[in-house]
């Protein structure tokens, strides 16, 4: 993580540098950052024990008395082989929720998870979000600033009954959160 310097017109680094758990998790190919800069989610779809690539989430706080990022909670894994979940993660502006994209859940259906903090773990948050067809669904989720939308992105999926024109066409969807009944529900598909 780097900082701008204006009075040194450089880009600084900001706290320790995030290492992966392992060898081959591809720790970072997703990245978001709440709006103040002091929550980060960091993806590495890969991470698992021999190729069963389960994939997880990591949340980071930074602490500017120590002048580091530490993890928040547990790791937030993926829940069946091959989910590669962290595929895409984001994080709330105001860092109070975050979401994980899982796209080749349920041979590339997809699913996304969302996760609310309670003060010392992650929680689910509402029920997961799932493709019942080929979607890649999870494959991009972005989250609006106090965490109650999301929206999903799932780029193979063909629209019912289009035969081949619209073949890998893709999809975004928009779900609020109903926090009476606390579920996810879609306005937009």
């Amino acid at each position: 993580v780097f900082q701008y310097d204006a009075s040194a017109l450089q880009w600084t680094q900001f706290g320790q540098r995030i290492l992966g758990e392992r060898g081959g998790d591809f720790s970072g190919t997703s990245l978001s950052m709440s709006k103040d800069g002091s929550r980060l989610v960091v993806g590495a779809p890969e991470n698992g024990i021999r190729a069963a690539y389960y994939g997880h989430m990591r949340v980071y706080e930074y602490n500017s008395i120590s002048g580091q990022w530490s993890q928040m909670g547990s790791d937030l894994d993926g829940e069946n082989k091959n989910d590669n979940a962290g595929t895409s993660v984001t994080i709330s502006g105001d860092g109070s929720r975050v979401a994980m994209g899982a796209p080749l859940s349920a041979s590339t259906a997809g699913r996304v998870l969302l996760f609310s903090y309670d003060g010392a773990n992650w929680v689910l948050s509402g029920n997961v979000i799932e493709s019942s067809v080929r979607a890649y669904l999870g494959g991009a989720v972005a989250l609006s600033d106090n965490g109650n939308r999301v929206v999903v992105g799932g780029r193979t999926f063909t629209p019912p009954d289009t035969g081949n024109t619209l073949a890998y066409a893709g999809s975004v969807s928009v779900y609020d959160f109903d926090s009476v009944d606390s579920v996810w529900a879609c306005l937009l598909s």
